[in-house]
């Protein structure tokens, strides 16, 4: 079986903006995809301290982007919550830290 596989962007240059409003200074990885699996590699979202790595793969059946499974590894180091915008706006003056660690899996399918 012949496969390829297609780098749909690399984001390095890395890319600032926004999310929800929190702004960013950085967001690299790479979009990748190989006609059955959609990879999205080594991406790093960095806001002052604060970093979070993202891992996430999509595979799904040839010709059926609909069914699939969906695995995502997300981790951050500790960052503090006075340096969330939509933290601090609320809760003036918070302290204390935040840190992700999580993986999942989810089989995706179209309703029944």
């Amino acid at each position: 079986m012949y496969s390829s596989r297609m780098a749909i962007a690399d984001f390095d240059p890395a890319l600032q903006g926004a999310l929800e409003g929190e702004p960013f200074d950085r967001f690299t990885g790479a979009l990748n995809y190989s006609g059955t699996t959609a990879e999205l590699a080594n991406a790093k979202l960095t806001a002052g301290g604060r970093n979070i790595a993202v891992q996430a793969r999509y595979r799904h059946q040839p010709g059926n982007f609909g069914s699939g499974r969906l695995t995502l590894q997300v981790d951050s180091n500790a960052m503090p919550l006075a340096q969330f915008q939509i933290v601090s706006r609320d809760y003036p003056g918070i302290g204390g830290t935040a840190e992700l660690h999580g993986a999942g899996v989810a089989d995706i399918a179209p309703a029944k």
